[in-house]
């Protein structure tokens, strides 16, 4: 199967971004309109969820070759997590107007992230179901290829 991630990075070429991030940027905020869709390149971000007491939560840290912001984008609805840089972060960038715009023209891509959405969203159901499992199970990971553990 080929790298969905990179064949819809390498299609967006002209109308992608980069951008560098110090420690401690927000790439989005919980509660922020899904404005772009990122491509961490290099670094990691801390993906992160509010809780009742108004702390954060720390679900993840997301590392070179991970998409973030691709379903919000797609849905349109608020972020429902944070995306903090650890420290000094390389992530390329698309609106999400620009990439709503390609993707009627790319219906291969198109039907390919309805995929990555879909195996995102078999990926939380695994983690959920783990959360009561026996101590030492894993949780499903995604590979840099796209595809998860």
């Amino acid at each position: 199967m080929p790298n969905v991630v990179q064949d819809l990075w390498s299609a967006l070429g002209e109308i992608r971004l980069s951008r560098s991030f110090t420690a401690k940027s927000t790439l989005f905020a919980e509660g922020d309109s899904p404005s772009y869709v990122y491509l961490i390149e290099s670094g990691q971000v801390q993906i992160g969820i509010s809780t009742d007491r108004g702390a954060t939560q720390l679900l993840t840290t997301a590392g070179p070759g991970t998409l973030l912001g691709l379903s919000e984008a797609m849905g349109g609805e608020p972020h429902k997590i944070s995306a903090v840089s650890v420290g000094q972060t390389e992530a390329s960038y698309v609106s999400r107007e620009d990439l709503l715009e390609f993707l009627v023209k790319q219906p291969r891509l198109c039907m390919e992230i309805v995929r990555l959405i879909s195996e995102d969203l078999h990926s939380l159901y695994h983690q959920f179901r783990d959360l009561s499992a026996t101590p030492g199970t894993r949780t499903r990971r995604r590979t840099t290829d796209g595809r998860f553990l």
